[in-house]
This record gives structure tokens, C-alpha cells and sequence, in this order.
């Protein structure tokens, strides 16, 4: 298969993918509401006080909308766990899009290059406009998902009617390492890439 090829087909299995994710498993007729995954089930208190150093992680039970599409560029480095990283190190944009379920979730899907990753629930906490968002995402280094890995997601930020203000994104990895990632120009904005060519 040829990149242009691969080009092609990535859009479609991404809005398959998102399709799916967004497909309610309960039967006909049947009622409920989704379960939270709380954030202290994901990651500890430690950590958590250790990525707020880096980024701003709000509470509260009442987080605002955030299903849409955005783009994150240009992105830069905040804070590594290895302690070497340029912050402007010419780091590839990274697409994203929250979405609602008829289950009550909320869902996670992203793409940078040729990997993407995505989550089937994620946890929201916030207050007004501000939301922490915080979900285990699977991701695939590239489109033939031949190696995949989990990682803890952290996304913060002040949706706006033009997209997430002052957003900031922490990956988490299981042996304890962390890399924290804002939006460059402050604004991750509304950008509908899901469908594009």
C-alpha cells in the first residue's frame, strides 16, 4: 500500500473508529447512566501534585461541553520527567475531539502524524467554562497498528466558542514518567479534521 494510499484510508478509519466509539451498547428500552472513572482510580495523589506543577488541573462536578474537534498548534514542551526536551522542539501538531454518547460518556480520539490513540471513557471535572479532562488512552504509533501502548491523558483548558483556551496535555506513562505539552499560541481552536482529505 502506498502513502498516498494510507492518506487516504486514515480519515475513514478514524470516523469508523469514532463510530464505534460512539455507539451505545445498551439494548432497546434499556436506561442508565454513565459511571464516572475517577480520576484517583487513574492516577495517584503524588502524581497528580507533580503535573500540577506544570499545568493547571481544575475540579468540580459541573465541567462544561467540550465534544467537538480541535487542533493543538503549534504545541509546545512544558515539562519532561527526563529532563531534556526544547520547547519549541518542532513537535507535530495534534488533532483531537472529545464526543458524547447516548450512554452518557464521553469519548476521546486523537491524531498526530501517522499515530493515534483513543480512549472509550473519559472523566470530566470542572467548574463554568474551565474542565480537566482524564481518560487511558490505547495508542498506535502508526496506521498499521501492529504495536500499541496505554498511557494515562491528562487535558486541561477554558473551552471557548472558538475552542480551549490556555490548553495544556500530560501523558502519563506507566512506569511513572510524564511530558507535559500547552498550546503555543494559547488557543486550541475549533477544526473540524476528522472527515478531512
Amino acid at each position: 500500500m502506498n502513502k498516498m494510499s494510507v492518506k487516504r484510508l486514515l480519515p475513514i478509519a478514524l470516523a469508523a473508529l469514532l463510530g464505534v466509539m460512539t455507539t451505545s451498547c445498551l439494548k432497546d428500552g434499556e436506561e442508565t447512566i454513565g459511571l464516572p472513572v475517577a480520576p484517583d482510580n487513574l492516577l495517584s495523589d503524588q502524581m497528580k501534585a507533580a503535573i500540577e506543577e506544570h499545568m493547571p488541573l481544575y475540579g468540580g462536578e459541573f465541567p462544561p461541553e467540550v465534544a467537538g474537534e480541535y487542533l493543538m498548534d503549534p504545541q509546545e514542551a512544558v515539562y519532561f520527567t527526563e529532563g531534556t526536551y526544547t520547547p519549541d522542539g518542532g513537535w507535530t501538531a495534534l488533532y483531537f475531539a472529545f464526543s458524547s454518547t447516548t450512554d452518557n460518556k464521553v469519548r476521546y480520539i486523537e491524531r498526530q502524524g501517522l499515530a493515534y490513540s483513543y480512549a472509550d471513557e473519559v472523566q470530566l471535572e470542572g467548574m463554568g467554562d474551565y474542565f480537566t479532562a482524564y481518560c487511558t488512552k490505547t495508542g498506535y504509533y502508526d496506521e498499521t497498528m501492529e504495536e500499541s501502548y496505554t498511557a494515562v491523558l491528562v487535558i486541561s483548558g477554558h473551552k471557548t466558542k472558538d475552542g480551549v483556551e490556555n490548553m495544556h496535555y500530560a501523558v502519563c506513562l506507566p512506569d511513572g514518567r510524564y511530558r507535559v505539552f500547552k498550546d503555543g499560541d494559547g488557543l486550541a481552536e475549533d477544526y473540524s479534521w476528522i472527515y478531512e482529505e
